[in-house]
């Protein structure tokens, strides 16, 4: 349910605010995969240590 509410949150976000669309946009891809799995790491290793 989180991560439906973070979507939904970042859609509302790149619809309204032209600025940030633009950022999203202009960044490359890469990126937000990096960033992605830099924040992933956490929850997987403690979710594997159980």
């Amino acid at each position: 349910m989180t991560k439906a509410a973070v979507f939904f949150a970042t859609l509302f976000l790149v619809s309204l605010w032209t600025e940030f669309t633009s950022w999203v946009v202009s960044v490359h891809w890469a990126w937000f995969l990096a960033i992605g799995l830099l924040l992933a790491v956490k929850p997987m290793m403690k979710s594997l240590t159980k």
